[in-house]
């Protein structure tokens, strides 16, 4: 079932990385940035991904998240920073430090939890996850 579901998101991160690019592209003049082609919409949207994803494990499960939040938004920093470098230039913008990079993971996730936490909560993956680890037959 594992598999399906990351085949599934790579459409997806085609799609929002293509979703990006053209707001992007609309965004960038009005305050004084590059625009962006189709490639590094996709550098863009995979920082952005990677930054996130700690965010997912909260979600799912539950206590034991929070376990692998702390490391999970010390390591999404360190790829904001790697990944924002590479970047950076291209996009008209300065790089950034290791601090810098907690700061903008911290602002990506307080813009996007409580999306992350819906999603997780209330997706078919959770309901299936559930009913599967029901003991025995319902009760009437």
């Amino acid at each position: 079932m594992g598999y399906f579901r990351i085949l599934g998101a790579i459409p997806g991160f085609f799609i929002s990385a293509l979703i990006l690019m053209l707001l992007w592209n609309v965004i960038a003049p009005g305050v004084h940035l590059n625009t962006i082609d189709y490639v590094k919409a996709m550098l863009v949207n995979i920082t952005l991904w990677l930054a996130v994803a700690p965010l997912l494990a909260v979600g799912r499960f539950h206590f034991f998240g929070f376990f692998g939040v702390i490391p999970g938004f010390f390591l999404s920093s360190f790829f904001v920073m790697l990944l924002w470098g590479v970047a950076a230039p291209d996009l008209g913008l300065p790089t950034i430090d290791y601090p810098m990079s907690m700061l903008v993971t911290i602002t990506s996730w307080l813009a996007v939890g409580p999306l992350a936490f819906v999603g997780a909560r209330s997706g078919w993956h959770y309901r299936m996850w559930t009913h599967r680890n029901v003991q025995g037959p319902p009760t009437p």
